[in-house]
């Protein structure tokens, strides 16, 4: 809930409803029982993550509004000035509000949000509630003027389906409420707000009050929105998952119909050649608009309608580029990018503008329950199949953070916990279920083999958003804990080859020397020793680099921060110039990141001529210089 209604309450009532968040009563028998609490613990190589993280969890469950009175079970999802929640915020709320254990919240709010959506309102839920469950005002005067934006219809269709990945809890896929609202939001409103026939959602109003297609409230009258149809794209999707778990598989494979003819709609239609950009929705004069429009720009990528390919890697730049070139804006906005950029593998701008709402330490709800859900969703790539008891993991750290750990997750019946050591290293702990849990560890890039405790196994591969993932499947019995790592890059201690990928040349010692101080070089490979590397985890996300010729490591010279510091061969002592980083970029190629500098190992002005030199640079720009790919030597 974004929105610029010129009324507040009185500071009385402000104070009155802040003090209530002090305490927890019973409805019937008002006495003090306990407040929310969540087992859910993190810990990390990177203090400022644990720090966030520890900030926000208190936060979070300080909203939890259940119990208080006559409430029904809820959280506080809006402006603290207006004790109620809002339809886009809890849909936005509710991954952070699952880990925290308050799916009953989820289901009471979502489904109050149901059952509002009637055919005197053409089956728009209304916008906000108070705690008890009753309209709130604010934004309600009557059935045909009341708040409402096109993407929280096909929102919390979306949001429904993944709390029930989540959770396992049937009420998702079973309650007639629920079921109800799929087939409305789907059917009638769709034809109810389709003027020209297409099959997109479309508004034709200025005002909220009337309806408008976007969650950008400017006021400037999209008739359709990039918003509205990619949240439509995953009501699709998420209905078609829906069937399939109720055993309609004839309705699943129609939906999922649906969303594909829907996507091939959208890319055919909405991207301007001239422009060479997507455009972001349609004047009331079916004007396409190409210039930047916050909500209606990202949700595009978010939602994940546009095709992998270079056209959505370029919007995805210009995205970081016109927000970080724009004055400050109301922060909840901001809580969408991270899920922007993470389920596009930029795990650098993900984790950019994680720390950016993390930063704002803010008390409008919603951003401490997104810091939590972008940390276990996005950074950690945490995917939950509760039903079927699955989970599967894809690390998406960056140099800042070495590891990371989060323990007491939930995954309908199962406690787990997960370990990320790099990009190319998890561990998973069952903890406690009733049933073996089944874990898919993926990671980013294509290899034959992974790891598992040490044990080489055959590797799958499969294509997401456009980036190849390798992966393994995993049983364990509760009380069970493994690891998978990669076999070509420290996740896997061994011997690699580490080539250059812009001019295929692998990294040695010059002329096979074991002189201390020797600068490494680039040459072509020949079988050498002196080409060739133990790779071998520190335990921390590091790694380090030994080469098996002179047994000596590759280090920063002198411990500079500075680019173009030389990267030499000594002797291991365990100093940060001696640590590297090997972060996964897709494809099969890593960056190596020094632990010390946080720079790039880099051959010197991208040449590809042999014995180029080797030296540390910021990551980043139009060579691939920085970019190696790391192969095992059998």
């Amino acid at each position: 809930m974004r929105r610029y209604v010129k009324k507040s309450l009185s500071y009385l009532l402000l104070l009155c409803m802040l003090v209530s968040m002090l305490f927890v009563f019973d409805a019937a028998n008002p006495v003090r029982v306990t407040a929310a609490t969540s087992s859910l613990t993190i810990t990390s190589s990177s203090q400022y993550l644990v720090d966030a993280f520890n900030w926000a969890k208190p936060k979070a469950l300080s909203y939890v509004q259940t119990g208080i009175g006559s409430n029904i079970p809820s959280y506080w999802a809006g402006y603290l000035s207006r004790p109620a929640f809002y339809s886009r915020d809890v849909c936005h709320m509710t991954a952070g509000a699952q880990l925290l254990g308050l799916n009953n919240e989820n289901f009471s709010m979502l489904e109050t949000f149901a059952k509002s959506s009637t055919s005197g309102r053409k089956y728009y839920p209304l916008w906000a509630f108070k705690f008890d469950g009753g309209i709130y005002t604010v934004d309600y005067k009557a059935d045909d003027n009341f708040v409402r934006e096109i993407p929280a219809v096909f929102e919390i269709v979306e949001k429904a389906y993944k709390m029930y990945l989540w959770s396992g809890d049937s009420r998702w896929i079973n309650d007639p409420d629920m079921i109800n609202y799929y087939d409305h939001a789907l059917n009638d409103f769709i034809s109810l707000h389709d003027e020209n026939a297409n099959g997109v959602a479309e508004e034709h109003h200025t005002s909220i009050w009337q309806g408008v297609a976007t969650y950008n409230e400017n006021g400037e009258g999209l008739v359709e929105a990039g918003d509205a149809i990619g949240s439509q794209y995953q009501a699709f999707l998420a209905y078609s998952g829906i069937l399939a778990a109720r055993g309609d598989s004839a309705g699943a494979s129609i939906w999922a119909t649906k969303a594909a003819d829907l996507k091939n709609h959208f890319n055919t239609n909405w991207f301007s050649t001239s422009a060479n950009r997507y455009i972001r929705g349609f004047s009331s004069s079916w004007t396409p608009k190409t210039d930047f429009g916050k909500e209606n720009s990202w949700f595009m990528p978010m939602k994940q309608i546009t095709n992998p390919g270079s056209r959505t890697d370029s919007y995805l730049t210009y995205i970081d580029s016109s927000v970080s070139a724009l004055a400050p804006f109301n922060i909840e906005a901001y809580t969408y990018l991270p899920e922007a950029f993470y389920l596009w593998g930029r795990n650098d701008l993900g984790w950019k503008w994680l720390k950016y709402i993390a930063d704002s330490r803010s008390t409008y709800p919603e951003i401490s329950y997104t810091v939590i859900g972008h940390t276990a969703e996005g950074m950690m790539g945490i995917q939950p199949n509760a039903p079927q008891h699955k989970v599967a993991t894809l690390p998406r750290l960056t140099p800042e953070v070495g590891w990371v750990q989060l323990d007491h997750i939930p995954v309908g019946g199962h406690d787990i916990l997960v370990k990320h050591e790099g990009n190319t290293k998890t561990t998973l702990k069952h903890n406690t279920g009733t049933e073996n849990l089944t874990w898919e560890a993926q990671f980013d890039g294509s290899y034959s083999t992974l790891y598992l405790d040490g044990t080489a196994m055959p590797a799958s591969q499969k294509t997401v958003n456009g980036r190849t993932l390798s992966y393994i499947t995993v049983a364990l019995a509760a009380g069970q804990q493994k690891t998978v790592s990669v076999s070509s890059g420290g996740g896997s201690d061994g011997t690699y080859r580490i080539i250059n990928r812009n001019s295929g040349k692998d990294l040695g010692v010059p002329g096979a020397s074991t002189t201390n101080g020797t600068q490494l070089e680039q040459r072509t490979y020949n079988g050498g020793n002196n080409q060739k590397w133990q790779i071998t985890s520190n335990g921390d996300g590091t790694y380090r680099l030994i080469n098996l010729n002179s047994n000596k490591a590759a280090v920063v010279q002198s411990a500079l921060t500075t680019d173009g510091a030389a990267i030499i061969q000594w002797p291991y002592s365990g100093t940060l110039n001696e640590k590297w980083q090997i972060v996964d970029i897709g494809s099969g190629y890593c960056k190596i990141m020094n632990a010390n500098s946080g720079k790039a190992l880099v051959v010197q002005n991208a040449v590809t001529t042999e014995g180029a030199k080797i030296i540390q640079w910021t990551y980043g720009g139009s060579a691939t210089n920085d970019e190696w790919q790391i192969v095992a030597v059998p």
